[in-house]
């Protein structure tokens, strides 16, 4: 195998992997924007979940403007975050595939979404949910000691491998 082939079929292991990453992320900004949609003149969330549930527009409008939970509310949105859930897991593996500078910094995003998850509940109808500061400085921190690892780990083997 030449230079570079190694890289380019990882490439191509992790974009089914790449692909559902953008998907549970895309959910993940669907489900915290819930109350400002209707504002926006949108609607993300798709109709045929929330009706399983005994939900419909009005509810949640209403819900959202007494700034009130719903049991069948929370039951939706508990749907829709454990689907989420399952999109993040099947994903994680192309993770690893990644060079390492991009899978640390994917791998940050992903832990800050994924987190932001645990957040979504009936409360989203009327506040945007978000990971706190001191969560996102943690991730941010174990990021840049491990890029400084990685750094020195492969400028300590760069004359190890050329000569």
């Amino acid at each position: 195998m030449s230079p570079g082939t190694a890289d380019l079929a990882g490439a191509a292991g992790a974009a089914p992997h790449a692909a559902r990453l953008g998907v549970a992320f895309r959910l993940t900004d669907f489900l915290r924007g819930v109350g400002e949609d209707p504002d926006r003149g949108r609607v993300h969330q798709p109709q045929d979940v929330p009706a399983a549930h005994g939900v419909d527009h009005d509810l949640v409008q209403w819900r959202r403007l007494r700034r009130s939970a719903n049991e069948r509310v929370q039951r939706v949105f508990n749907g829709l975050v454990a689907h989420s859930y399952a999109i993040y897991r099947s994903a994680k593996p192309g993770i690893d595939m990644l060079d390492a500078a991009s899978r640390l910094c994917v791998r940050a995003v992903y832990t800050l979404y994924r987190d932001s998850l645990g957040l979504v509940g009936c409360e989203v109808l009327w506040r945007r949910v978000a990971v706190s500061n001191a969560r996102r400085m943690a991730v941010a921190v174990r990021g840049a000691g491990l890029a400084l690892v990685t750094r020195m780990t492969n400028r300590a083997m760069a004359p190890v491998m050329s000569g």
